[in-house]
């Protein structure tokens, strides 16, 4: 065997070996927990559009709580799989102070939107609305 043919054997070789390594037993007779997030996600005062790309499993949820929503102003809250939204809910001025939750459906990535605008006259007034979002532990 030449030079060449070992280097590509051994390149082979430690490919495969590799590839067997991304999951299996933790050490306590189960596999690997997937890599998810959890916690709070967003906190604060919004007046604008945001998205977040959270990797979750089926059994976590979100919620969202949103609280001095002024008259004219609301807050619109969707979670997306990667094909579509899944789940819109909006908050008024009547509903400050009140949460929504989503319990996911699928694992994998989803975006969590948040947006915060006007929905009556005058239009161009700014919008800060408080929200706190949290998606649960698996």
């Amino acid at each position: 065997m030449n030079r060449r043919q070992f280097v590509t054997s051994c390149g082979a070789i430690a490919t495969v070996g590799l590839a067997g390594c991304g999951g299996g037993d933790d050490g306590n007779g189960g596999t690997d927990t997937p890599d998810v997030d959890s916690g709070e996600i967003y906190s604060g005062t919004l007046g604008e559009l945001r998205d977040f790309q959270v990797d979750v499993v089926e059994s976590q949820s979100v919620t969202v709580e949103a609280s001095d929503i002024n008259e004219g102003e609301r807050l619109q809250f969707q979670v997306g799989d990667g094909t579509a939204f899944v789940h819109t809910s909006q908050f008024y001025e009547e509903d400050s102070g009140t949460t929504n939750t989503y319990e996911f459906e699928d694992d994998g990535q989803h975006q969590l939107q948040l947006n915060a605008e006007r929905h009556e006259a005058p239009m161009n007034e700014e919008v800060e609305i408080s929200v706190s979002m949290e998606v649960s532990e698996p």
